[in-house]
C-alpha cells in the first residue's frame, strides 16, 4: 500500500512539476458598502434605492440602484431597476419570485438589454434559486421586513 502511495506522489510530481520559490504573494481585500432603504408606496408596492461602494485598492468603485418591487399575488412578487454602473447609465434589471410553502423559487437579471441587443453586449447575469422559507407566518407585513 505504501509503494502505491508513493508511487502515486512520484507520478503527480512529475506531472505537475512543482518548484519551491520564496517570492511572498500579496491579494487585497474588495471591501463593500451597501446602504439602502425602502419606501412603502402602498401595501402591495415599494421603492427602493440602494448605494453600493466598493473600494477596489486605491480606486472607489460607486454605483446607485432605483428599484419598484410589487407583490402581484400572494404568492408572486416583481422586481424592475435601474442602475447607474461602471460608468453607464442602462442597465436595467428585472426579477420574479415564486412561493409555494415553504419553498420560494426566484429568478433575477442585472442587464435586460442584453436580452434585447445582444450584439451590443459583453455579459449578461442572471440568478436563480430556491428559497426554503422557515420560521412564524408573519401576522402583517410590518412584522416581516426581511420575508417579501
Amino acid at each position: 500500500m505504501e509503494d502505491v502511495a508513493n508511487n502515486l506522489a512520484d507520478s503527480l510530481k512529475n506531472i505537475f512539476k512543482p518548484s519551491l520559490e520564496n517570492n511572498p504573494y500579496t491579494t487585497y481585500l474588495t471591501p463593500k458598502v451597501y446602504i439602502g432603504g425602502t419606501f412603502n408606496v402602498s401595501e402591495n408596492f415599494y421603492l427602493g434605492l440602494l448605494s453600493r461602494t466598493e473600494m477596489h485598492q486605491n480606486n472607489v468603485i460607486q454605483s446607485f440602484t432605483v428599484s419598484a418591487n410589487a407583490s402581484l399575488a400572494r404568492f408572486l412578487n416583481a422586481t424592475v431597476s435601474y442602475s447607474y454602473s461602471n460608468n453607464a447609465f442602462n442597465n436595467i434589471g428585472a426579477g420574479l419570485s415564486l412561493r409555494g410553502g415553504p419553498f420560494q423559487l426566484y429568478v433575477l437579471t442585472d442587464y435586460v438589454m442584453g436580452f434585447v441587443y445582444p450584439d451590443n453586449t459583453h455579459a449578461v447575469n442572471v440568478w436563480f434559486g430556491l428559497n426554503l422559507t422557515v420560521g412564524c407566518k408573519p401576522h402583517s407585513l410590518e412584522d416581516a421586513p426581511l420575508v417579501w
